[in-house]
């Protein structure tokens, strides 16, 4: 049986495949090592700040809101 995600976690599950330098392969990496993209969103800047170009951009929830609210549309 599959859950249907809460607003929440459909937000956090589009800002974290939205997210600067993250693709497919690193997006289910950061699921499978956090265990959902709450987490994963919250550890990402310190995964990457050892990197030249800092922490990947990540969308607010306002943009990833105004997203879904078209998509809906």
């Amino acid at each position: 049986m599959t859950t249907v995600p809460s607003p929440s976690e459909r937000r956090d599950w589009v800002r974290l495949a939205r997210t600067e330098m993250v693709g497919p392969v690193t997006f289910a990496d950061l699921l499978k090592r956090f265990g959902g993209p709450e987490n994963a969103l919250a550890n990402l800047s310190g995964l990457f700040r050892t990197r030249e170009k800092g922490a990947p951009a990540i969308p607010s929830r306002e943009e990833v809101e105004a997203e879904l609210d078209r998509g809906e549309a």
